[in-house]
């Protein structure tokens, strides 16, 4: 900024500690899967533990696998067991990287909305 140094650094400092507030506070809330969340948590996960996406537990009729996530419960994939009729990936299409974004922060802060949402 023309004429003060401290305000050309400082405003724009406040402003993003500002947006930064607006954007994390509350951002674990509603605590459910919302939307598309049930793809990109659940994939997320997968890549990060197993390096490739893996189909869940239950169907979008019955999401079986978004209650035991919001309860706490990370064992909510289905076990791949080759050669047989391999279950996995069950439906892959997302972008792989911002999965991959996603799993960090489910790394980061858990498998929780606010963990899935961070790097949003």
């Amino acid at each position: 900024m023309q004429g003060s140094v401290v305000w050309g650094w400082l405003g724009p400092l406040l402003v993003a500690v500002f947006g930064g507030v607006l954007r994390f506070v509350d951002l674990g809330r509603p605590r459910a899967v919302v939307f598309d969340e049930t793809y990109y948590a659940k994939d997320a996960w997968a890549l990060i533990h197993y390096g490739v996406e893996r189909a869940s537990l239950g169907t979008v009729d019955d999401p079986v696998a978004d209650r035991m996530i919001i309860a706490g419960n990370t064992d909510f994939l289905v076990k791949c067991t080759p050669p047989e009729a391999d279950p996995c990936p069950l439906y892959v299409a997302h972008p792989p990287l911002g999965k991959w974004m996603v799993g960090v922060g489910e790394q980061i802060f858990g498998m929780t909305p606010f963990g899935w949402r961070f790097a949003a």
